[in-house]
């Protein structure tokens, strides 16, 4: 395995540089990219969250992406999400470079899960000024994802309204709850979405996936929808070593395609 750690993927305005990890396996020839969201109610973590997972996901032949993006309440929405556009466009920029494809995932969870579906979905770019590039991933992995965040108060429960306010800048803001809600911005031909949730979270409501399949449903958007029996936000050992496998199997599914083995024989 290849590592990479600590280059600059972006510079936003009137911000530190926002850096990337990036392991590559060297058994595969331009193997596909995913990219890890860590989760922390947009106000906390860091992209060494997901380091422990590399290895795994590295022997299976796909390269693997751990990022930083800007944090609440300093930098409310649509911060991270520009931030994790601009990522997808830098990878795809520079996927030679890299020794990559250009199909890229994203996976994450709780807030990470609500950036993951925000890079399938959203066509817009959040960013500053127009582009040219995709911003868009191939598919998306979204464990306990905060899907919805129309009347907040009412779809979500009291532990989280104090990290929904310091992410959306204010919880009455119409117009801002929408547009930051990915299951406002789902459309036909969007990215194959995989949804994973415990049926007794306690931060995050089940409902907010189950309201997402039905919506990716209604579209025609391909998807699965995992829901783990006694499982809360934070997931048993049993638990993520589920998630890995079907999360696994998902992206090898729809990334996998043509990955092309690096020959290591004799000549």
């Amino acid at each position: 395995m290849k590592a990479t750690r600590n280059e600059v993927y972006a510079h936003p305005t009137g911000g530190q540089p926002l850096l990337f990890d990036l392991f590559v396996p060297e058994h595969v020839v331009e193997p596909p990219l995913v990219i890890f969201l860590h989760g922390g109610g947009w106000i906390s973590g860091d992209k060494s969250m997901y380091h422990d997972e590399v290895a795994v996901w590295v022997r299976a032949g796909l390269a693997c992406a751990c990022v930083s993006y800007r944090l609440a309440p300093l930098h409310i929405f649509p911060a991270p999400i520009a931030d994790l556009q601009d990522a997808v466009m830098f990878f795809r920029r520079e996927q030679h470079a890299l020794g990559l494809s250009n199909k890229i995932a994203a996976m994450g969870n709780s807030a990470g899960g609500h950036l993951a579906l925000m890079l399938a979905l959203c066509d817009t770019y959040m960013g500053d000024g127009a582009v040219t590039e995709s911003f868009k991933v191939n598919a998306a992995t979204c464990i306990c994802p905060i899907t919805d965040v129309r009347n907040p108060r009412e779809t979500h429960d009291p532990i989280a309204w104090s990290f929904l306010e310091q992410f959306l800048g204010t919880l009455n803001d119409e117009d801002r709850n929408n547009l930051a809600s990915p299951i406002t911005h789902v459309s036909p031909g969007d990215a194959p979405c995989l949804l994973i949730h415990g049926d007794v979270d306690d931060v995050v409501p089940v409902q907010q996936s189950i309201s997402m399949a039905q919506a990716l449903s209604q579209f025609g958007v391909e998807h699965e929808l995992l829901v783990l029996e006694n499982e809360y936000h934070s997931f048993s050992y049993n638990g993520w070593h589920t998630i890995r496998e079907r999360s696994q199997a998902f992206m090898l599914k729809h990334l996998g395609a043509g990955i092309q083995s690096v020959d290591t024989s004799p000549r």
